[in-house]
């Protein structure tokens, strides 16, 4: 075999080692974040809301007293921008509770605190999870307990898309 037959293999696997690496990063870089926009209807606000559920509260002890007795709990889902334009959760708020606020659990020296977020961005066409360990709903100061499958209604109010109504049905953790 020849020194240019040699060099010119060579270089067609480079070139396809290079186009395999590109498209595992390209794959890599869409899929982590992006939003789930489909079944989206044509009309109405370019968010969408996935996974909705809450914590349930036990039955059977007044809600008053359960949870470090402030009777609470929180709601998780996953939000999809589905617009070329970035928005903003502003408020969550549930009929269950007193208090509804938007939270995140932060580590600082070995303590875990969880503190209200004023404003959560959405990037656009991206996805932002509420989940455990993260970013959530708090509902404080129950009005009632929360079984299992019962439904809790939450209403997401968004700069751009404004209010988007959930139902977050409880289950045990």
């Amino acid at each position: 075999m020849g020194q240019g037959k040699k060099s010119e293999g060579m270089k067609r696997i480079s070139l396809w080692l290079l186009i395999l690496t590109v498209g595992l990063l390209l794959s890599a870089c869409s899929t982590a974040d992006s939003a789930d926009c489909a079944n989206l209807p044509a009309n109405g606000p370019k968010i969408k809301i996935d996974g909705a559920w809450s914590r349930a509260v036990e039955s059977g002890m007044p809600a008053s007293s359960q949870m470090g007795g402030t009777g609470t709990s929180a709601a998780y889902l996953v939000i999809n921008n589905c617009s070329a334009e970035p928005d903003t959760l502003l408020i969550a708020a549930s009929d269950v509770a007193e208090f509804t606020q938007v939270h995140v659990t932060e580590i600082h020296d070995n303590v875990t605190r969880m503190t209200e977020v004023q404003k959560l961005d959405i990037p656009a066409g991206k996805k932002v999870e509420l989940k455990e360990g993260g970013y959530h709903i708090m509902m404080m100061q129950l009005k009632q307990n929360i079984n299992p499958g019962d439904p809790v209604e939450i209403t997401l109010t968004f700069e751009k898309a404004g209010e988007i109504k959930v139902t977050a049905p409880a289950r045990n953790p």
